[in-house]
């Protein structure tokens, strides 16, 4: 409002002023406002001032006054001009937008009607919007700027946010609030957290057939409601991705059609509110396999009979991810137009259709079932029975030849059933048991003759051959029996070589499938060219006598095998020189050591055969020559070590060649007796003298050989080396002369025989 005063005119005419009049308007407005009088009160008369109300504060008016008397209105005074001042006016809403978790970003118009006054801030508060009163603590004052970022707010709750201005009033300094703007409301959120729980399942029957339905645990809403999910489903782990939508943020499930049946997929959701899409779940696992009918299996195959078609198919590649359950076999004229069921139930892929007019063309279709549903009919197949006539007659018994690790096979045709004989097949076992091999032919053939390998010689085979014609197979014919067989291998003869004589033997060997009737042995001297001597063998014997031979003449051998078949090849040439066992070797070497004897000797003449070996025998010299053995005996060429005898104990030993006729004779006795060197005397005894000791001792163990003498060393006990005391000869005392009195001495003493030099005494 404002308020209005003016002073009486000085010049009132003829007649006194008897009232006034108070007109205003908007001031600086183009066109000019109209003036007005509304909502002014001008105090009673002869008052000079007046009020003007319900004006806009902040606002500029002009405004005049008028003398009214009993002659008429005087002019309108020049125009005042004047702005009421008050509070603001109420502010639009603020804008509260989600901002982050926890936040909102709240915006606000800048106030242009301030009422008159200098701005000074703006006043925010806000509050739970269950809530009936702001707290004091909720309150934010803006000097500047027209938004804020409120955090530490709960997602998902509702708050109510309000808006004023404070004002200062220009002349007062006085502070003027705008009332608080209506309450906006806003809602602070994140995007949603993700699914869980997410599980594929393929649909099942008729109804979900090429169907996923892909379920899931809802999400943390990130404090806004969620407003859909979105399906990503995939074909295996890495081919085509597609995604699907569930409109209804409130649902959890959402079933995808239209899928690749017998095809494995796996998903993944995510949700979606008005803040945008959350994370995408892990995969599903395992790969979940989408159902639906089967293919329609490949065109039948009816094969014709007397009035009837025996039909059979082949499972459809595609069974639509599931078992099949059922085939539907049709069947018609093929001039006629409508299907008739063959009345076929279970998963058996063949049936017989019966009751047929032969020599007319049926139609034959087939389908399958699963738990999903049919498959689309196959391709029609045509057939038409006819006339009956047989399979062909069982082939006889065929003739079999005789080939290495094979038998030829040969047939005569049997009769053919009516229709033309269009292959043979060939089957054989070995012995009369077990199953047969059937020859494999990979086209047919009518020929009447076959061979079978690889077989095994000497094994006794079965042979049969049945014949096929368009009714199917004959009986296998009767039994024909072969054994492959082929010339013996070669023997591998062994030489053992005697006095003017050689021992030929040889190991057994393939016979070739066919027994051995005999051997051939020929021979001659190495030194020849041509074989002169030979010595047929009948029967299976594997050995033979070469007598009358030079000895210490070489000979070079030969022996082949015989059997039905005929001669195996000569064995390689095997040489074997006649002669006697070695003679006996001389007397040997001995050589005494501790608790052994090592034993050498001349090697003798071997009498034409190389000395392949050596016996060497020890026994006590007091026992019996049926004493003797070879216990420790170890030989190297033509010396040994024989171990683990006794000391001082006397031995006698002896030694024999072997070559390849035998052992030749003992040589004579040679006796020995192994000995060591002697023990350490016991500690000496020491009588002290004049400048001297006498030092005594007690003979120690000889070691097996006698003590020949004793070495005595002495030294004062603060020195180190040590001083020969001179002793001779096998006495067990000695004087050390020449000693100083009253110092300390060490003395030691040693006996040494033919082995040498025994420990020193302590």
């Amino acid at each position: 409002q404002l308020g209005v005063s003016w002073t009486i005119p000085f010049n009132q005419g003829s007649s006194p002023i008897t009232s006034y009049e108070v007109q205003y308007r908007l001031a600086n407005q183009n066109p000019a406002a109209t003036y007005g009088s509304s909502n002014v009160a001008i105090d009673a008369f002869p008052a000079t001032t007046a009020t003007i109300s319900s004006l806009t504060n902040g606002s500029l008016y002009d405004v005049q006054v008028r003398a009214v008397n009993a002659q008429g209105n005087s002019a309108w005074t020049t125009a005042a001009q004047g702005t009421p001042v008050g509070p603001a006016g109420q502010q639009n809403p603020p804008r509260p937008q989600p901002f982050g978790s926890g936040n909102l970003f709240t915006t606000w118009d800048a106030a242009s009607n301030r009422g008159g006054g200098t701005f000074l801030r703006y006043e925010v508060r806000w509050k739970l919007a269950s809530e009936s009163n702001y707290p004091a603590a909720n309150l934010r004052t803006f000097s500047s700027g027209t938004s804020v970022t409120l955090t530490g707010l709960t997602n998902g709750q509702a708050y109510d946010f309000q808006l004023r201005v404070i004002t200062r009033h220009p002349d007062t300094n006085a502070q003027l609030e705008s009332p608080w703007s209506t309450a906006a409301q806003g809602t602070p959120s994140v995007e949603p957290s993700t699914p869980t729980s997410v599980t594929a399942t393929a649909g099942t029957g008729t109804t979900d057939k090429e169907t996923m339905t892909v379920s899931w645990t809802a999400p943390n809403n990130g404090g806004n409601a969620i407003t859909r999910y979105e399906v990503q489903y995939q074909i295996g782990e890495d081919g085509a991705v597609a995604t699907a939508r569930q409109d209804d943020g409130n649902a959890t499930s959402l079933r995808i059609t239209g899928l690749t049946k017998n095809t494995e997929y796996r998903a993944r959701v995510r949700a979606r509110n008005m803040r945008g899409p959350g994370s995408y779940s892990a995969w599903t696992t395992p790969l979940v396999r989408v159902l639906g009918v089967p293919d329609a299996p490949a065109a039948p195959s009816p094969t014709p009979g007397d009035t009837e078609l025996v039909v059979t198919w082949a499972a459809p590649a595609n069974t639509g991810g599931s078992a099949i359950t059922d085939y539907d076999v049709e069947y018609k004229l093929a001039s006629a137009s409508n299907w008739t069921d063959a009345s076929h139930s279970g998963t058996d892929a063949e049936i017989t259709i019966s009751s047929l007019t032969n020599g007319q063309n049926y139609n034959v279709r087939v389908r399958a079932t699963n738990a999903q549903g049919m498959s689309d009919w196959s391709p029609t197949a045509t057939a038409a029975p006819v006339p009956a006539v047989t399979v062909p007659d069982a082939p006889a018994a065929p003739a079999l030849t005789v080939g290495n690790a094979q038998l030829g096979v040969r047939w005569d045709a049997p009769s053919n059933g009516g229709t033309a004989i269009t292959d043979y097949d060939v089957r054989w076992r070995a012995g009369s048991s077990g199953n047969y091999t059937e020859l494999n032919d990979d086209s047919p053939s009518t020929a009447l003759t076959a061979t079978i390998t690889p077989l095994t010689n000497g094994q006794a085979y079965e042979v049969q051959v049945r014949a096929t014609n368009a009714q199917g197979d004959s009986p296998w014919g009767a039994t024909a029996t072969g054994t492959p067989a082929t010339t013996p291998s070669v023997p591998a003869p062994t030489l053992t070589p005697g006095n003017t004589q050689i021992r030929v033997s040889w190991p057994a060997h393939d016979n070739g499938g066919s027994a051995i009737t005999g051997y051939a042995v020929r021979w001659k001297l190495a030194s020849e060219s041509e074989y002169a001597s030979l010595q047929g063998i009948t029967g299976s014997v594997t050995s033979a006598g070469i007598g009358s031979l030079i000895n210490e003449q070489t000979y070079d051998v030969q022996v082949r095998a015989t059997n039905a078949r005929g001669n195996s090849a000569w064995s390689p040439v095997a040489q074997a020189t006649p002669g006697t066992a070695p003679d006996a070797p001389a007397i040997p070497t001995l050589t005494p050591d501790n608790g052994q004897l090592s034993v050498s000797w001349t090697a003798p003449d071997d009498n034409g055969n190389a000395i392949t070996s050596y016996e060497v025998q020890w026994k006590l010299m007091s026992a019996a020559d049926t004493e003797y053995n070879a216990a420790g005996v170890t030989i190297t060429d033509t010396t040994a070590t024989i171990t683990s005898l006794t000391n001082n104990v006397a031995y006698n030993v002896r030694v024999r060649a072997t070559n390849a006729v035998g052992a030749g004779g003992w040589s004579p006795v040679a006796s020995g007796t192994p000995a060591t060197t002697p023990a350490a005397p016991a500690e000496p005894t020491l009588v002290p003298g004049n400048t001297q000791l006498v030092v005594s001792w007690d003979a120690p163990s000889s070691g097996g050989s006698a003590i020949t003498s004793y070495d005595v060393e002495y030294k004062l006990t603060s020195a180190t080396p040590w001083i020969d005391a001179s002793h001779s000869g096998l006495g067990t005392t000695i004087t050390i002369p020449s000693l100083q009195n009253a110092m300390q001495y060490d003395v030691r003493v040693r006996a040494v025989n033919a082995n040498g030099n025994g420990g020193w005494s302590p």
